[in-house]
């Protein structure tokens, strides 16, 4: 999340009970099953993957789809304004008018996702100007206010917020962070100068560099997931204090290739979830690290969550925290892979399935699970994992893009759904 704003026996009996007993099966996990809607149904691909975006705050959700092959194709962004923390909290939703976005591998001057900070949202192009737009928002009407075009020799977008843009431009420097302060007045959105901030020394090589905003502290995490013996860290800064011109690294977990992150922020930071696999490549078994700060030293790792025990698995964990979102004390989480029957044919379709783990007394709860698969499956598919993942209150959405079955090219499919305790 960006912010909160809101037994008797003889011995011989015992030793043949012992021999002839089955074996020891953990007890299943009992869960709820949360429902889910689809908030807009499979579009097909060609060559290329579609892919999406989200992000909240306290008033607004955003959603994005972009198209295929890399190209700037026309894509939907859509503001759903909030009125409480709940999937019957949502008003009616706002389309921007078309916005396009870049493929997050592919360079480009316009953004992959949509990021959204308190007033402010940056989205992609128009279509005409290799720019995106700033949006602001003015008693639930959205404008343009500003652009900023990203060199596209590498240059991604970091982090958001109503006072900062954060960017990496990998081609001027690898080894710095981009700070540029905002300034909105009467509508009209300046994008100022960059300010340097390096990253830890031994980040020069992180090919992977996820950043959330919380007020004026900038969380970093990163790795190289390439690299056999790489570690990812987590580093900070202060971007208020005028004399920082460097992150400090607060945590690192050795070995280990970072999959996905998140943080939870009532006022300030209280919590990072940090998706890890150990580097050693593929077939290893993920899990998710709950970080939390301890004032201004290095932050304490306070759970480490891996694949609920007693549940089907089919990818043995190794897709456990590959997606995470955190949000007031509630997780969501890629939790497992399972193959579910077709009844389109005698294949089976494999999905992956969410995880909401709940803190109660300090420690983490699996509460409930989400399927994002449709009770009819019409075609099999190899795939079904989410693209994007973005939990706000108690509603959960995620962006799902897979492969149906069938030999190359296989149609390449995306779907929006909705959740909701």
């Amino acid at each position: 999340m960006r912010r909160r704003l809101w037994g008797v026996a003889t011995i011989s009996m015992v030793a043949l009970a012992v021999a002839c007993a089955p074996p020891t099966v953990p007890p299943p996990v009992v869960t709820t099953e949360w429902p889910g809607t689809v908030t807009q149904g499979r579009t097909i691909g060609t060559t290329g993957t579609e892919w999406g975006g989200l992000d909240h705050n306290d008033d607004w959700l955003v959603r994005s789809r972009a198209g295929v092959d890399g190209t700037l194709t026309a894509a939907e962004t859509v503001l759903t304004p909030r009125t409480g923390p709940g999937v019957g909290d949502l008003g009616a939703p706002v389309v921007l008018s078309p916005t396009y976005y870049s493929h997050p591998l592919y360079q480009s001057p316009l953004v992959s996702r949509p990021y959204l900070g308190t007033h402010l949202l940056l989205a992609g192009g128009d279509g005409v100007t290799a720019a995106n737009r700033i949006f602001v928002e003015q008693g639930g009407t959205w404008t343009v206010g500003g652009t900023y075009a990203l060199n596209p020799n590498r240059e991604v977008v970091v982090a958001f917020s109503d006072s900062y843009l954060v960017t990496r431009d990998s081609a001027a420097s690898a080894d710095l962070l981009q700070v540029h302060p905002i300034d909105v007045t009467g509508g009209v959105v300046t994008v100022g100068p960059a300010v340097s901030v390096s990253l830890p020394a031994s980040w020069s090589d992180y090919l992977r560099i996820n950043g959330e905003l919380a007020g004026n502290t900038l969380v970093v995490a990163g790795s190289d997931p390439i690299r056999p013996g790489a570690e990812t860290a987590l580093a900070v800064a202060d971007l208020s204090d005028p004399t920082v011109t460097a992150l400090t690294q607060v945590w690192t977990g050795g070995d280990l290739v970072l999959t996905s992150f998140d943080l939870d922020v009532d006022g300030s930071v209280t919590r990072a979830a940090v998706g890890v696999e150990a580097s050693q490549g593929s077939g290893t078994v993920g899990r998710v690290m709950i970080l939390s700060p301890t004032g201004s030293g290095p932050w304490a790792t306070t759970a480490v969550l891996t694949p609920p025990a007693g549940l089907p698995d089919i990818g043995h964990g190794t897709y456990f925290g590959r997606q995470v979102a955190l949000d007031d004390g509630l997780l969501v989480a890629l939790a497992r892979f399972v193959a579910r029957p077709s009844p389109a044919s005698t294949g089976t379709s494999n999905v992956g399935v969410l995880g909401a783990y709940r803190l109660v007394g300090g420690a983490w709860q699996l509460e409930a699970s989400m399927t994002p698969a449709p009770d009819v499956i019409t075609t099999p598919e190899t795939s079904r994992l989410p693209a994007a993942l973005d939990v706000a209150g108690t509603v959960v959405r995620v962006e799902i893009s897979g492969t149906d079955q069938g030999a190359p090219p296989a149609p390449i499919f995306a779907e929006s759904w909705m959740f909701g305790s």
